[in-house]
């Protein structure tokens, strides 16, 4: 850009009065400005990062074809400071410097930079006089793109802080590609040319980078805070400027939910309340609603179908609004085609929760329990619930994707539904046999029961929780709250459930080593079962009954028992299949004759892999390997998944 002595023969602008021109004049121009192209701000402790500034490192190359760039997430998630990183680490690739402004667009509206205002800025720094920088918007516009062209094969890389609409940086791109623009929003702003990145939060490794003051607690810091940037710089100040305080006093205080925004705060100066409070004021009226309701949901990600019944809408409908605030950077697409909110904003957007979130609350927990209880139609034969799933594949595929989201419910969901949900999952537990969260749900609805004054109830979750401790192989806590739901069940009077309990008894007593005291009861709920006409339950009873009957050794009465299950079309294709078939394939493996006792354990492992069922399989498989070298002791392999359906 050259300055000092031009020589002008021509009218630009809008004119008053007479205008006389002469051949020539001759103007001699003051000096120009400085022109501040070489300052960025200070970074901050800068971490992590290393995928994100490779590729947008190479995407700014002064020769690559994308002339601009777009980083976009959420708030505090640590876009500026990447986009500072990447700027400082190519600034000398870029001749003609390097320019940065803050559009201020999550502001308030009177303080958000407009594209006018922002041209303005820019031309002063590339040197151009104040009194010769347009006063309408396409003259500004015009005249930058006009500048930029003349540094030619200098190029300038333009840093586009914080804007929050195309229109504040559709009129600040250059002209000339060979300059490179670099636009932070949290919006993903579509229209905008160029490449893009969205920027997830830190992992837990970079993440105690970030928190060099906690020592041993980093960790544990660091996942309270999510990996978010702004929570973690917000807990390393509080930690600097107190150092007096215990790590542990921290992090009790952020392990309260209620109180984690409110303890990530620092006067103001850094808070991610605020930071969230502003993405919030952009929204509409319809998005607020939709991340208020969203927010209800406490598992891991939600589907299409969960915010349909969250929002009460259709599931086109819902999935629209889900792509909304994908696009305002507040949600983003999981796996499984299922929808993830940050932790800490799910926290912030509970705390604006009004009365139709608890209204919201009932339909997304009967959502899941409709969920649940139309597996159970496809793993038990015994349960009568809606058909909700075409194949029992297709159901245990939903219960796999929505487990976390079922056990969520939980911790939040009314009594009754607690109590319904834990019955409900008791198939899927069975078969999955995920020992840890099965304790966890039936204890919930123990004291759900405990609280309904539910005699049924309780019978049917202490049984639950039995059959978990006996999952877990702690017979004597499964003995136990067998004995205590027997107790529930006769006080209720209800023979089935009374039928149950003893059977469970009977289960907890083989293991212990009792199998005379297990038969007895076996036998004692048999005779009472077919004369009440619980056919499967009678089923289950003679199931057992016939293991039972082989471990003592009466190999015709097993053989009896067993043969007669499965010959009971009610069971075919279930997991009581599978516990007959391997037992009566044990029983004829005792008596010798392996070639039925084959056939029985290729029909057991039919079923457990149509159950999708691998540790079933994996057992039985091994039972078919060793079957030639009998006799072996492969009953261990088995023992426990026996017990869980019996």
């Amino acid at each position: 850009m050259s300055h000092g002595v031009n020589t002008v023969n021509g009218v630009h602008g809008t004119v008053i009065g007479n205008v006389v021109q002469a051949g020539s004049i001759t103007i001699a121009e003051a000096p120009p400005p400085a022109i501040a192209l070489g300052g960025l701000p200070p970074q901050s402790t800068f971490v992590g990062r290393d995928e994100q500034v490779a590729v947008l490192s190479d995407l700014l190359r002064p020769d690559a074809s994308v002339p601009v760039v777009l980083v976009d997430g959420l708030a505090g998630i640590g876009k500026t400071a990447l986009a500072l990183r990447v700027a400082a680490s190519r600034k000398r690739e870029f001749s003609g410097g390097v320019v940065m402004i803050d559009m201020r667009g999550y502001d308030d509206e009177e303080q958000r930079v407009t594209a006018f205002a922002a041209l303005g800025s820019l031309l002063r720094a590339v040197g151009v006089h104040a009194e010769r920088v347009p006063v309408d918007l396409p003259g500004r516009s015009w005249l930058w793109r006009t500048v930029l062209a003349e540094y030619g094969e200098h190029p300038i890389l333009v840093v586009i802080d914080n804007v929050s609409a195309v229109d504040q940086v559709v009129p600040l791109l250059p002209g000339d590609g060979a300059h490179k623009v670099l636009v932070t929003s949290r919006h993903r702003l579509a229209g905008l040319p160029g490449g893009r990145m969205t920027v997830p939060a830190l992992p837990s490794a970079a993440a105690i980078g970030l928190l060099t003051d906690a020592g041993d607690h980093a960790e544990r810091l660091s996942s309270l805070c999510g990996g978010l940037p702004l929570a973690l710089r917000t807990v390393a100040a509080l930690l600097a400027t107190d150092p007096g305080r215990p790590v542990t006093d921290l992090i009790e205080a952020l392990e309260d939910e209620s109180e984690r925004l409110t303890e990530l705060d620092l006067d103001g100066t850094l808070s991610v309340r605020a930071a969230f409070n502003l993405s919030y004021e952009r929204l509409d009226e319809a998005e607020r609603r939709a991340l208020r309701l969203l927010a209800v949901n406490k598992g891991p990600h939600v589907s299409a179908e969960a915010a349909a019944r969250l929002l009460d809408s259709p599931v086109r409908a819902a999935d629209r609004m889900l792509r909304r605030l994908q696009r305002a950077s507040l949600i983003e697409r999981g796996t499984f085609g299922r929808w993830l909110m940050h932790d800490l904003l799910r926290l912030y957007a509970t705390e604006l929760g009004d009365t139709e979130c608890a209204v919201a609350s009932v339909r997304l927990v009967e959502h899941y329990l409709d969920g649940a209880r139309g597996v159970a139609t496809c793993l038990d034969p015994q349960a009568e619930f809606p058909v909700v799933f075409s194949t029992r594949a297709e159901a245990l595929r939903w219960a796999d994707i929505e487990f976390p989201n079922l056990i969520a419910v939980f911790s939040f969901a009314a009594d009754h539904h607690v109590r319904d949900l834990c019955t409900a999952m008791k198939p899927y537990f069975e078969l999955r046999r995920p020992a840890s969260d099965w304790i966890f749900a039936a204890r919930c609805a123990v004291r759900a029961c405990v609280r309904l004054n539910d005699d049924a109830g309780s019978a049917i979750a202490h049984n639950a929780l039995g059959n978990a401790f006996l999952s877990a192989r702690r017979v004597a806590d499964a003995l136990w709250e067998y004995e205590t739901g027997l107790s529930h069940a006769r006080n209720a009077g209800d023979s089935a459930l009374v039928s149950m309990a003893l059977v469970n008894i009977g289960n907890a007593r083989r293991v212990l080593g009792d199998p005379m005291g297990a038969m007895e009861l076996y036998e004692y709920v048999r005779a009472v079962q077919r004369t009440s006409g619980h056919r499967l339950g009678s089923l289950r009873t003679l199931i057992n009954l016939g293991a039972v009957y082989r471990e003592l050794g009466k190999q015709k009465l097993a053989l009896r028992a067993l043969t007669e299950a499965l010959e009971q079309q009610q069971i075919e294709g279930f997991p009581l299949e599978v516990i007959a078939a391997v037992q009566l394939g044990h029983a004829y493996r005792d008596a010798g004759l392996r070639r039925l006792a084959r056939q029985n354990y290729e029909r057991a492992l039919e079923t457990c892999r149509d159950l999708g069922d691998d540790r079933g399989t994996a057992a039985i498989e091994r039972m078919v390997q060793k079957l030639s070298d009998y006799p072996s002791d492969e009953d261990d392999d088995w023992f426990a998944y026996v017990d869980h359906f019996l």
